[in-house]
């Protein structure tokens, strides 16, 4: 089951997205709160959302791979191997 989950202000609010079988809701305080099953920009919004989140990801983890290699080259450097 592939679920998309996005908690906000927070925990007091999760929406939560079963891909599989299409249900949407949002819970508030952990209980059902509202069915947002065909609110279809609320779908858009949490794909956004979930499509940002991948994005600095990559960004953060891309820029750690950076400063890895970097830290790398100054140790070579150091040790008189470049």
């Amino acid at each position: 089951m592939t679920y998309t989950k996005i908690s906000l202000c927070d925990g007091k609010y999760k929406i939560v997205r079963n891909d599989d079988n299409y249900q949407f809701e949002c819970l508030r305080y952990d209980e059902k709160w509202r069915d947002l099953t065909g609110d279809k920009m609320l779908w858009a919004l949490v794909d956004h959302v979930v499509n940002l989140r991948v994005a600095l990801h990559r960004l953060l983890h891309e820029d750690m791979q950076n400063d890895i290699t970097a830290a790398c080259q100054q140790a070579r450097e150091a040790l008189g191997e470049t």
